[in-house]
């Protein structure tokens, strides 16, 4: 059995037909749909996808592929080398003149408007019939979607995108969220910028380089991230949203501390209940050197939840930093009553 028969495609299988074919071939023998899927037969159908959808790896398979069907072919194939090849005799034979013909400028009119007509039905039957497909397959997916059928949706998504699909940007959209669902960044990401080829609208623009954003975010792509979120504020995305990822991506990912406290602040002036912020901008002061301003944020954490050892030893921190060694050691004690574990060495040198 060659590549192509294993994801069901013919040989002269698009890229799109093969990407396709493989997803409902995944979605066919997932384990969690199919328990008598062999594990090596899940590796075959990865193998033969990677081999046909790489277009150089594609191209050294098909010559394989090809000349062993042609060697086949030609076994087969009676030898004509003894056939004899007969003239035609010369009264048989066409006349080299071609006979003139004298069409009138309102019949060649008519005959061209007769064309255009039968091609303009044609292209119109088919846009309807790819119009009717999207409609169709896009109100199946959100079912599948509604229903949790997560897999399932996610294939009807990649079927309501058509030509001439009417849901095209929307149902790349739903693809993207499905797959972050799932946790398939790399579709997410796919999915995202597959979208934005369909002429989105501003706000659907916004959403899709979102999206962008957080799949590059969680496929560890940093830069990327920061550049597609920031492009979704220009289409005025969700402000909060982009943020919510934008802050810890400068935190711990790029360590850009000044534009995490910039987006931590923004947080924490428009959602102030929540603690995460706080926690995030005490951080960054810390990493910046800013502890009496990582004090501040971490005693509004310690008001709110004075039994997070957390916060107690980061206060101990930032005030040991500051040479203000009685606080540090108060709260470091604190900390070790609420579950951190600190070295009795250090403890001992601190708390003299």
């Amino acid at each position: 059995m060659n590549y192509y028969q294993i994801l069901e495609v013919p040989v002269h299988a698009t890229q799109r037909d093969i990407k396709v074919a493989y997803r409902k071939m995944v979605q066919k023998y997932h384990p969690d749909v199919n328990s008598n899927t062999s594990e090596e037969y899940i590796k075959l159908i990865n193998v033969a996808y990677e081999t046909l959808s790489d277009p150089v790896k594609k191209q050294t398979y098909d010559s394989r592929v090809l000349h062993r069907y042609r060697a086949t072919a030609q076994a087969t194939t009676p030898n004509s080398t003894y056939q004899r090849t007969r003239r035609t005799p010369h009264y048989y034979r066409p006349s080299t003149t071609q006979p003139e013909y004298d069409f009138s400028v309102k019949r060649q009119l008519i005959g061209w408007l007769g064309a255009i007509i039968i091609i303009g039905i044609a292209v119109g039957g088919i846009k309807l019939m790819e119009v009717y497909a999207s409609v169709h397959f896009f109100n199946k997916a959100r079912e599948a979607e509604q229903e949790n059928r997560l897999y399932e949706a996610l294939s009807l998504y990649e079927e309501a995108i058509r030509d001439w699909g009417l849901y095209n940007a929307e149902a790349s959209i739903k693809r993207a969220v499905v797959s972050q669902q799932l946790e398939a960044y790399h579709n997410m990401a796919e999915s995202a910028q597959q979208g934005l080829g369909f002429s989105p609208t501003n706000t659907q623009k916004g959403q899709l380089y979102f999206l962008l954003g957080v799949a590059y975010t969680e496929i560890e792509s940093p830069e990327r991230a920061v550049h597609m979120l920031q492009k979704s504020l220009v289409f005025k995305y969700n402000k909060d949203s982009v943020y919510a990822y934008l802050a810890p991506v400068y935190l711990t990912k790029l360590k850009q501390y000044s534009l995490a406290v910039e987006a931590y602040t923004y947080l924490i002036g428009h959602q102030p209940a929540q603690a995460t912020w706080y926690a995030g901008r005490a951080q960054a002061y810390q990493l910046q050197g800013a502890h009496v301003k990582a004090i501040n944020d971490l005693l509004y954490l310690y008001k709110t939840d004075p039994g997070n050892g957390q916060v107690l030893f980061q206060l101990g921190r930032s005030y040991l930093a500051l040479g203000e060694t009685d606080k540090a050691c108060y709260y470091l004690k604190q900390s070790q009553q609420h579950g951190i574990t600190l070295d009795p060495n250090e403890m001992a040198a601190i708390c003299k």
